[in-house]
């Protein structure tokens, strides 16, 4: 099977990364400082760590049927909807003085970003041109990002999934695309939604935090 062993076409050295990954987000989730609404964030956990029974059960069938393309799909959502609460939970904090020291409420917003930075390299990583294994197959649905590579050298390149997560973090420090730019509607919302929530806590929340230290 070679170094990097296939999963229906899936390298399963990515799907080990992007396991460590929801890990890391999980981790991240708890490190958010306490506020009143508290009893968000380990539901908010236990969310994040439902990609991890999916990756496994992916790696031991080695098929990508139906039900299966749903419960990821769906897990996508709830990653998604996990970076939105992340946002208002700190928003809250601030407007509720939950979160009365502005070290806390830095540091409260970086991990946010930064979860906000590996959940959207996740979904992009899962949904462009389809799915891991189709663009690994050859037989890319319509294609919701387009790499510089692509342009040079054709289908001689494929992402990896170190490319989706480079392209969140530019989309993230950036608010815009910048040298990968979104094909589809639902790729381009998720930019916007992602530019957004990376704005909304950059800028409001870090931003009070920066004007609330001493001297």
């Amino acid at each position: 099977m070679g170094a990097f062993p296939l999963v229906r076409g899936i390298r399963e050295s990515d799907l080990s990364k992007v396991a460590w990954l929801v890990l890391v987000m999980a981790g991240l989730q708890l490190l958010i400082p306490q506020t009143r609404s508290d009893f968000v964030i380990h539901p908010l956990v236990i969310v994040e760590l439902l990609g991890i029974p999916l990756l496994l059960l992916l790696r031991r069938t080695g098929e990508l049927r139906r039900p299966f393309r749903w419960s990821m799909t769906g897990y996508l959502g709830l990653l998604v909807g996990a970076s939105v609460l992340n946002a208002l939970m700190l928003l809250a904090g601030v407007i509720d003085l939950a979160i009365d020291q502005p070290v806390r409420l830095l540091f409260g917003g970086f991990t946010v970003v930064a979860i906000n930075f590996l959940s959207f390299g996740i979904i992009y990583w899962w949904l462009d041109a389809g799915d891991p294994a189709i663009r690994a197959a050859g037989d890319n649905e319509s294609p919701d990002l387009l790499f510089p590579q692509q342009v040079r050298l054709g289908s001689n390149w494929q992402p990896t999934l170190f490319d989706y997560l480079y392209v969140s973090f530019t989309n993230l420090l950036a608010f815009s695309p910048t040298d990968t730019m979104p094909l589809r509607h639902r790729t381009k919302l998720l930019f916007m939604l992602q530019a957004t929530i990376s704005t909304f806590t950059t800028v409001v929340i870090v931003g009070h935090a920066i004007n609330a230290l001493p001297g």
